[in-house]
Protein backbone atom coordinates (compact mmCIF):
# COMPACT_ATOMS: atom_id res chain seq x y z
CA UNK A 1 0.00 0.00 0.00
CA UNK A 2 0.72 3.54 -0.70
CA UNK A 3 0.57 6.36 1.68
CA UNK A 4 -2.63 8.40 1.81
CA UNK A 5 -2.47 10.93 -1.33
CA UNK A 6 -3.77 14.40 -0.73
CA UNK A 7 -5.13 14.78 -4.46
CA UNK A 8 -6.59 18.10 -3.89
CA UNK A 9 -7.64 20.58 -1.75
CA UNK A 10 -11.27 20.01 -1.97
CA UNK A 11 -13.25 18.62 0.89
CA UNK A 12 -16.68 19.06 -0.54
CA UNK A 13 -17.99 16.25 -2.49
CA UNK A 14 -18.60 17.32 -5.65
CA UNK A 15 -15.91 19.05 -6.44
CA UNK A 16 -12.98 16.46 -4.59
CA UNK A 17 -14.96 13.20 -6.84
CA UNK A 18 -14.48 16.16 -10.26
CA UNK A 19 -10.87 16.38 -8.90
CA UNK A 20 -10.06 13.12 -8.91
CA UNK A 21 -11.48 12.29 -12.54
CA UNK A 22 -9.41 14.95 -13.89
CA UNK A 23 -6.23 14.35 -12.25
CA UNK A 24 -6.77 10.66 -12.92
CA UNK A 25 -8.26 10.55 -16.12
CA UNK A 26 -6.29 7.97 -17.70
CA UNK A 27 -6.10 5.84 -14.56
CA UNK A 28 -8.28 2.41 -14.79
CA UNK A 29 -11.35 3.49 -12.19
CA UNK A 30 -13.52 0.48 -12.52
CA UNK A 31 -13.97 -3.23 -13.65
CA UNK A 32 -16.55 -6.03 -13.97
CA UNK A 33 -17.04 -9.13 -15.57
CA UNK A 34 -13.65 -8.35 -17.65
CA UNK A 35 -15.15 -4.46 -18.70
CA UNK A 36 -12.97 -1.72 -17.70
CA UNK A 37 -13.76 2.23 -17.52
CA UNK A 38 -11.24 4.85 -16.98
CA UNK A 39 -11.63 8.19 -14.95
CA UNK A 40 -12.43 9.88 -18.16
CA UNK A 41 -15.08 7.32 -19.36
CA UNK A 42 -16.80 7.00 -15.63
CA UNK A 43 -16.43 10.95 -15.63
CA UNK A 44 -18.12 11.83 -18.95
CA UNK A 45 -20.75 8.64 -18.46
CA UNK A 46 -22.04 10.51 -15.47
CA UNK A 47 -22.24 13.78 -17.00
CA UNK A 48 -24.75 12.36 -20.04
CA UNK A 49 -26.34 10.42 -17.23
CA UNK A 50 -26.67 14.07 -15.05
CA UNK A 51 -28.04 15.87 -18.68
CA UNK A 52 -30.87 12.82 -18.89
CA UNK A 53 -31.40 13.45 -15.30
CA UNK A 54 -31.76 17.21 -16.28
CA UNK A 55 -34.25 16.60 -18.89
CA UNK A 56 -36.45 15.16 -16.23
CA UNK A 57 -37.00 18.69 -14.38
CA UNK A 58 -35.12 17.38 -11.42
CA UNK A 59 -34.14 19.89 -8.85
CA UNK A 60 -31.04 19.78 -6.62
CA UNK A 61 -32.25 18.15 -3.66
CA UNK A 62 -34.96 15.46 -5.25
CA UNK A 63 -35.03 12.02 -4.65
CA UNK A 64 -33.85 9.53 -7.49
CA UNK A 65 -34.28 5.95 -7.06
CA UNK A 66 -31.37 3.65 -8.10
CA UNK A 67 -32.62 0.05 -9.10
CA UNK A 68 -29.49 -0.87 -11.07
CA UNK A 69 -27.45 -3.83 -10.64
CA UNK A 70 -23.58 -3.43 -9.54
CA UNK A 71 -22.17 -2.72 -12.69
CA UNK A 72 -19.90 0.85 -13.88
CA UNK A 73 -23.30 2.26 -14.81
CA UNK A 74 -24.62 2.14 -11.08
CA UNK A 75 -21.44 3.81 -10.08
CA UNK A 76 -21.71 6.55 -13.12
CA UNK A 77 -25.59 7.13 -11.66
CA UNK A 78 -24.42 8.35 -8.07
CA UNK A 79 -21.61 10.69 -9.46
CA UNK A 80 -24.77 11.55 -11.73
CA UNK A 81 -26.58 12.61 -8.80
CA UNK A 82 -23.72 13.36 -6.54
CA UNK A 83 -22.82 16.06 -9.64
CA UNK A 84 -26.10 17.61 -9.76
CA UNK A 85 -27.33 18.04 -6.36
CA UNK A 86 -29.65 14.99 -6.39
CA UNK A 87 -30.57 12.88 -3.73
CA UNK A 88 -29.68 8.75 -4.84
CA UNK A 89 -31.42 6.57 -2.91
CA UNK A 90 -30.34 2.84 -3.57
CA UNK A 91 -32.72 0.45 -4.00
CA UNK A 92 -31.30 -3.19 -4.01
CA UNK A 93 -32.91 -5.26 -7.37
CA UNK A 94 -32.23 -8.38 -5.02
CA UNK A 95 -35.63 -6.97 -2.43
CA UNK A 96 -39.42 -7.24 -3.38
CA UNK A 97 -40.33 -4.94 -5.86
CA UNK A 98 -43.39 -4.48 -3.98
CA UNK A 99 -41.65 -3.49 -0.81
CA UNK A 100 -39.17 -1.16 -2.69
CA UNK A 101 -42.17 0.30 -4.53
CA UNK A 102 -43.55 1.26 -0.81
CA UNK A 103 -40.42 2.74 0.34
CA UNK A 104 -39.94 4.83 -2.90
CA UNK A 105 -43.27 6.06 -2.09
CA UNK A 106 -42.97 6.93 1.44
CA UNK A 107 -39.42 8.49 0.90
CA UNK A 108 -40.87 10.62 -1.84
CA UNK A 109 -38.46 9.40 -4.78
CA UNK A 110 -39.46 11.19 -7.84
CA UNK A 111 -38.03 9.36 -10.63
CA UNK A 112 -36.41 5.96 -10.48
CA UNK A 113 -33.40 5.02 -12.90
CA UNK A 114 -32.95 1.77 -14.22
CA UNK A 115 -31.48 0.00 -17.33
CA UNK A 116 -34.12 -1.82 -18.98
CA UNK A 117 -38.43 -0.83 -18.94
CA UNK A 118 -40.03 -1.58 -15.64
CA UNK A 119 -44.15 -1.24 -16.62
CA UNK A 120 -46.01 -1.01 -13.43
CA UNK A 121 -43.16 -1.93 -11.06
CA UNK A 122 -43.00 1.55 -9.13
CA UNK A 123 -45.52 4.43 -8.81
CA UNK A 124 -43.15 6.83 -9.75
CA UNK A 125 -41.86 7.53 -13.22
CA UNK A 126 -39.12 4.99 -14.32
CA UNK A 127 -36.58 6.59 -16.86
CA UNK A 128 -34.74 3.86 -19.11
CA UNK A 129 -31.04 5.29 -19.11
CA UNK A 130 -29.65 5.74 -22.65
CA UNK A 131 -26.88 4.76 -23.92
CA UNK A 132 -24.15 7.74 -24.03
CA UNK A 133 -21.09 10.02 -23.22
CA UNK A 134 -20.12 13.16 -23.24
CA UNK A 135 -17.32 15.81 -21.97
CA UNK A 136 -16.73 15.36 -18.71
CA UNK A 137 -16.95 19.54 -17.68
CA UNK A 138 -16.65 20.98 -14.64
CA UNK A 139 -19.01 20.24 -11.86
CA UNK A 140 -21.69 22.59 -11.14
CA UNK A 141 -20.91 23.68 -7.03
CA UNK A 142 -23.78 22.28 -5.41
CA UNK A 143 -24.85 23.36 -1.53
CA UNK A 144 -23.21 21.16 1.03
CA UNK A 145 -26.46 20.85 3.50
CA UNK A 146 -28.15 19.79 0.26
CA UNK A 147 -29.06 15.61 0.98
CA UNK A 148 -26.40 13.15 -0.74
CA UNK A 149 -28.24 9.98 -0.29
CA UNK A 150 -30.85 8.26 1.53
CA UNK A 151 -30.29 4.90 3.14
CA UNK A 152 -33.29 2.57 3.39
CA UNK A 153 -32.19 0.77 6.41
CA UNK A 154 -35.46 -1.81 7.42
CA UNK A 155 -38.61 -2.69 6.21
CA UNK A 156 -41.17 -4.72 8.17
CA UNK A 157 -43.83 -4.86 5.76
CA UNK A 158 -45.78 -1.94 6.75
CA UNK A 159 -42.69 0.99 7.72
CA UNK A 160 -39.84 1.71 6.15
CA UNK A 161 -36.63 3.48 8.14
CA UNK A 162 -34.69 5.55 6.65
CA UNK A 163 -31.69 7.99 6.81
CA UNK A 164 -30.84 10.86 4.79
CA UNK A 165 -27.19 11.82 4.77
CA UNK A 166 -26.53 15.43 3.31
CA UNK A 167 -23.18 16.30 1.66
CA UNK A 168 -20.89 18.08 3.98
CA UNK A 169 -21.61 14.35 5.79
CA UNK A 170 -20.77 12.05 3.55
CA UNK A 171 -17.52 13.73 2.77
CA UNK A 172 -16.53 14.01 5.72
CA UNK A 173 -17.14 9.69 6.62
CA UNK A 174 -15.41 9.60 3.19
CA UNK A 175 -12.28 11.65 4.05
CA UNK A 176 -12.12 10.20 7.58
CA UNK A 177 -12.37 6.64 6.89
CA UNK A 178 -9.89 6.76 3.87
CA UNK A 179 -6.99 8.49 5.80
CA UNK A 180 -7.68 6.27 9.24
CA UNK A 181 -7.43 3.12 6.85
CA UNK A 182 -4.38 4.96 4.46
CA UNK A 183 -6.63 4.24 1.66
CA UNK A 184 -4.44 5.68 -1.76
CA UNK A 185 -4.45 5.68 -5.81
CA UNK A 186 -2.96 2.31 -5.06
CA UNK A 187 -5.76 0.91 -3.18
CA UNK A 188 -7.91 -1.74 -5.25
CA UNK A 189 -11.43 -2.78 -3.55
CA UNK A 190 -13.87 -5.39 -4.31
CA UNK A 191 -17.33 -4.34 -4.06
CA UNK A 192 -20.04 -7.28 -3.02
CA UNK A 193 -22.14 -5.26 -0.52
CA UNK A 194 -26.04 -5.16 -0.72
CA UNK A 195 -26.69 -1.58 -2.12
CA UNK A 196 -29.07 -0.86 0.92
CA UNK A 197 -26.23 -1.36 3.60
CA UNK A 198 -24.41 1.56 4.80
CA UNK A 199 -21.16 -0.66 3.85
CA UNK A 200 -22.16 0.05 -0.06
CA UNK A 201 -21.24 3.58 0.35
CA UNK A 202 -17.34 2.70 1.59
CA UNK A 203 -17.07 0.27 -1.07
CA UNK A 204 -18.92 2.39 -3.79
CA UNK A 205 -17.22 5.73 -3.03
CA UNK A 206 -14.46 5.23 -1.14
CA UNK A 207 -11.74 4.28 -4.06
CA UNK A 208 -12.86 7.28 -5.84
CA UNK A 209 -12.29 9.75 -3.42
CA UNK A 210 -8.34 8.42 -3.30
CA UNK A 211 -7.93 7.46 -7.08
CA UNK A 212 -8.25 4.17 -6.70
CA UNK A 213 -9.46 1.23 -8.25
CA UNK A 214 -12.98 -0.38 -7.84
CA UNK A 215 -13.45 -4.16 -9.09
CA UNK A 216 -17.51 -4.68 -8.79
CA UNK A 217 -18.23 -8.49 -7.99
CA UNK A 218 -22.00 -9.79 -8.54
CA UNK A 219 -23.74 -9.82 -5.50
CA UNK A 220 -24.57 -13.35 -5.22
CA UNK A 221 -20.75 -13.59 -4.27
CA UNK A 222 -22.21 -12.08 -0.45
CA UNK A 223 -23.50 -15.38 0.12
CA UNK A 224 -21.32 -17.67 -2.35
CA UNK A 225 -17.86 -17.61 -0.06
CA UNK A 226 -16.60 -20.72 -2.40
CA UNK A 227 -16.83 -18.37 -5.42
CA UNK A 228 -15.69 -15.04 -3.65
CA UNK A 229 -12.40 -17.07 -2.47
CA UNK A 230 -12.01 -18.24 -5.60
CA UNK A 231 -12.09 -15.07 -7.26
CA UNK A 232 -9.58 -13.74 -4.70
CA UNK A 233 -7.46 -15.98 -5.28
CA UNK A 234 -7.60 -15.52 -9.31
CA UNK A 235 -6.74 -11.74 -8.50
CA UNK A 236 -3.68 -11.22 -6.05
CA UNK A 237 -4.07 -7.46 -7.13
CA UNK A 238 -7.12 -7.05 -5.08
CA UNK A 239 -6.37 -5.93 -1.55
CA UNK A 240 -8.60 -4.25 -0.24
CA UNK A 241 -12.64 -5.98 0.83
CA UNK A 242 -15.30 -5.36 3.42
CA UNK A 243 -17.20 -7.31 5.44
CA UNK A 244 -18.96 -8.11 8.59
CA UNK A 245 -17.81 -10.61 11.28
CA UNK A 246 -20.26 -13.34 9.57
CA UNK A 247 -18.74 -12.44 5.95
CA UNK A 248 -15.50 -13.30 6.98
CA UNK A 249 -15.84 -16.19 8.61
CA UNK A 250 -18.10 -17.51 5.20
CA UNK A 251 -14.56 -16.66 3.58
CA UNK A 252 -12.23 -18.39 6.10
CA UNK A 253 -14.59 -21.63 5.95
CA UNK A 254 -13.89 -21.69 2.32
CA UNK A 255 -10.71 -21.67 2.49
CA UNK A 256 -9.48 -18.34 2.09
CA UNK A 257 -5.77 -17.16 3.29
CA UNK A 258 -5.07 -13.83 2.65
CA UNK A 259 -1.95 -12.13 1.62
CA UNK A 260 0.47 -10.06 2.93
CA UNK A 261 -0.88 -6.59 1.51
CA UNK A 262 -3.99 -7.52 2.05
CA UNK A 263 -6.43 -4.73 3.76
CA UNK A 264 -9.30 -6.79 5.61
CA UNK A 265 -11.82 -3.92 6.30
CA UNK A 266 -14.24 -5.92 9.32
CA UNK A 267 -17.52 -3.58 9.52
CA UNK A 268 -18.03 -4.74 13.24
CA UNK A 269 -17.59 -3.04 16.44
CA UNK A 270 -15.18 -5.99 17.29
CA UNK A 271 -12.76 -7.84 16.01
CA UNK A 272 -13.30 -11.33 14.68
CA UNK A 273 -11.11 -13.85 16.38
CA UNK A 274 -10.92 -16.14 13.57
CA UNK A 275 -9.97 -13.37 11.37
CA UNK A 276 -7.23 -11.83 13.82
CA UNK A 277 -5.78 -15.84 14.04
CA UNK A 278 -5.64 -15.79 10.30
CA UNK A 279 -4.13 -12.35 10.07
CA UNK A 280 -1.61 -13.56 12.36
CA UNK A 281 -0.73 -16.68 10.26
CA UNK A 282 -0.94 -14.58 7.07
CA UNK A 283 0.34 -11.19 7.87
CA UNK A 284 -2.38 -9.25 6.20
CA UNK A 285 -3.55 -5.59 7.96
CA UNK A 286 -6.92 -5.37 9.95
CA UNK A 287 -8.81 -2.19 10.39
CA UNK A 288 -12.71 -2.11 11.95
CA UNK A 289 -14.66 0.35 9.77
CA UNK A 290 -18.37 -0.25 11.46
CA UNK A 291 -20.03 2.20 9.09
CA UNK A 292 -22.83 2.43 11.63
CA UNK A 293 -20.69 3.76 13.85
CA UNK A 294 -19.00 6.01 11.36
CA UNK A 295 -22.06 7.93 10.64
CA UNK A 296 -22.98 8.17 13.94
CA UNK A 297 -19.74 9.83 14.41
CA UNK A 298 -21.38 12.55 12.54
CA UNK A 299 -24.84 12.43 14.64
CA UNK A 300 -25.09 12.37 18.46
CA UNK A 301 -28.72 11.41 18.40
CA UNK A 302 -28.52 7.61 18.25
CA UNK A 303 -31.12 6.22 20.55
CA UNK A 304 -34.10 7.57 18.67
CA UNK A 305 -35.78 5.53 15.54
CA UNK A 306 -37.52 7.07 12.80
CA UNK A 307 -39.85 5.77 10.86
CA UNK A 308 -41.68 7.09 7.24
CA UNK A 309 -45.00 5.57 8.16
CA UNK A 310 -47.22 7.23 6.10
CA UNK A 311 -48.58 10.33 4.72
CA UNK A 312 -50.10 11.17 7.34
CA UNK A 313 -47.18 10.23 9.87
CA UNK A 314 -45.99 12.61 12.66
CA UNK A 315 -42.06 11.59 12.73
CA UNK A 316 -39.55 13.35 10.59
CA UNK A 317 -36.99 12.13 8.70
CA UNK A 318 -33.44 12.71 9.93
CA UNK A 319 -30.76 14.46 8.36
CA UNK A 320 -27.23 13.84 9.24
CA UNK A 321 -25.03 17.29 8.83
CA UNK A 322 -21.42 17.90 10.46
CA UNK A 323 -18.46 20.00 9.92
CA UNK A 324 -15.79 19.26 7.99
CA UNK A 325 -13.69 21.51 10.16
CA UNK A 326 -13.64 18.78 13.12
CA UNK A 327 -11.72 15.97 11.27
CA UNK A 328 -11.47 14.08 14.55
CA UNK A 329 -14.02 10.64 14.72
CA UNK A 330 -13.07 7.79 17.44
CA UNK A 331 -14.82 5.01 19.39
CA UNK A 332 -15.52 6.95 21.79
CA UNK A 333 -16.83 10.22 20.72
CA UNK A 334 -17.22 11.98 17.01
CA UNK A 335 -17.40 15.35 15.79
CA UNK A 336 -20.51 17.62 17.04
CA UNK A 337 -23.18 17.49 14.50
CA UNK A 338 -26.34 19.17 13.75
CA UNK A 339 -29.39 16.73 12.83
CA UNK A 340 -32.24 18.92 10.81
CA UNK A 341 -35.65 17.30 10.10
CA UNK A 342 -38.00 17.80 7.41
CA UNK A 343 -41.69 17.12 7.83
CA UNK A 344 -43.47 14.68 6.79
CA UNK A 345 -45.69 15.75 4.32
CA UNK A 346 -48.51 14.47 1.62
CA UNK A 347 -46.77 12.95 -1.02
Amino acid sequence: MFGFDDLSDETSLGLRLAAVCRQHAELVALGCDGEQWSYEQLAGRAAHIARQLAERGLRPGDRVGLYLERSPELLAAVLACIRTGLCFVPLEPERSLSRLNRAARQVRVRLVLASMPLHRAFAMPVHVLRPGWCAPQGWPEQDDELPACLLLQRDDGTQTQGRVIVRRALALFLQQTCERIEACCGSRWLFTAALDEPTALLDMLGPLWVGGYLEVAPARLQHEPQALAALLRRRPDINTLQGDGPFWRRLLGAGWCGHRGMLALCGDAQLDAALEEQRRRCGFRIELTDPQAGLRCLNPVTTRSYWLASATSAWSLPRISASISSMTCSAASGPKADVHTEPSTAW
